[in-house]
Order: C-alpha cells, then structure tokens, then sequence
C-alpha cells in the first residue's frame, strides 16, 4: 500500500473531491484526518472509511478560515494520530456569479477559505 503508515489531513473532506481524496488515500493505508467545516459531513467520511478498515479516520469539524482553530486542530491531530504525513488543503467555497457582482463579505468568504 503506497501510504501506509503514513497519517493525513484532507480540508473539505465531507462532500466533492475532498472526500473522493479521502477515500482514496485511506484506500492506500493512510491514516485519515477528515476535516470538514459541518461535523455531520466529517463524521459521515470518517464513518466510510472505518467500516472498512478500522480506526484509520477520525472526524473534525472546523472553519478552516480561521487561523486560531486551525493551529488548535494541528495539534489535536498530533495527539491523537502520534505525527501528519501529508497535507490536502482542499476546502473552498464558491459563490456563483460575476466578481463585479459579488457582495463584499462574500467575496472574503471565497477569498479566505
């Protein structure tokens, strides 16, 4: 298994591309940190991938927007998975439409997230 041993963190793991990633690197024997902004979206990728290999994800909920939550994830993750291998910063959001057009908060929500 190309990961094994190895733990990662993937952003935006609850729904799209980020939980196909999760999916994928727990598939290789990674370890999984599954983060996602909704605890029930975390839980739910997390809940997937122990069905099958056990105790290889744990769920967590953040705005990975804010940078204070961030750092106090970081080192939640390194007590409870011992170390982070490898990092999928893959959280977004969009807000359909033209840039001209866009309000100014979510113009910021887009931009820092």
């Amino acid at each position: 298994m190309r990961f094994e041993n190895q733990v990662a963190i993937v952003t935006g793991a609850g729904r799209g591309i980020g939980h196909a990633i999760t999916l994928r690197l727990a598939s290789e024997g990674a370890r999984v940190a599954c983060i996602s902004r909704t605890e029930a979206n975390a839980k739910k990728t997390a809940k997937q991938i122990n069905g099958t290999q056990p105790n290889a994800a744990r769920a967590y909920a953040i705005d990975v927007a804010s940078h204070a939550a961030v750092q106090k994830l970081g080192t939640q993750i390194l007590e409870d998975f011992g170390k982070i291998d490898i990092l999928v910063n893959n959280a977004g959001v969009t807000r359909d439409g033209l840039s001209m057009r866009m309000s100014m908060e979510d113009w910021d929500t887009v931009i820092n997230t």
